[in-house]
């Protein structure tokens, strides 16, 4: 595989420094770049061009999602992991609806990471285990939903 190329955006230094440190284990991932706001970490991407942005989704009181949105409108191309500490099912679909290929908890395991990076990277869809039952089942019940209203 050839190297993945890597950018971190996420507002605490000690959070962005672990995560470096996790991928930076595997030899084909490198941190490429790395910002701790919003409107640095736009031009840092736009500049840098990695394959895969692990992006926070709270950064400084601004929306990380919002930033996924603008990004790729702009650079369709670029490969989006959220990584968060919110497992709230409205974020966690309007990441996917937005065209956001990953979603991990800050609280998996490391080895979680590397793999949901190169998951990502080989054009697969990544969501945390812990929070895909969550999913299916938001989508489920909506679909559900949906029927009912058609029956109507």
């Amino acid at each position: 595989m050839s190297e993945i190329r890597v950018m971190i955006i996420e507002d605490h230094a000690l959070m962005r420094e672990g995560i470096k440190a996790i991928v930076s284990r595997d030899s084909n991932i490198r941190v490429i770049a790395e910002s701790d706001n919003v409107d640095d970490g736009y031009y840092a991407v736009m500049e840098n061009k990695p394959d895969i942005l692990l992006l926070d989704i709270s950064l400084h009181g601004r929306s990380g999602l919002v930033l996924a949105r603008k990004l790729l409108g702009e650079m369709p191309e670029l490969k989006i992991i959220i990584i968060t500490a919110y497992s709230k099912i409205e974020y966690i679909l309007e990441a996917v609806e937005n065209g956001v290929k990953g979603y991990i908890l800050k609280e998996s395991s490391p080895e979680n990471l590397a793999d949901a990076i190169e998951k990502v990277y080989k054009g697969e869809i990544y969501i945390d285990s812990y929070i895909s039952n969550k999913v299916i089942k938001s989508l489920i019940t909506k679909d559900d939903v949906e029927i009912a209203e058609d029956s109507k």
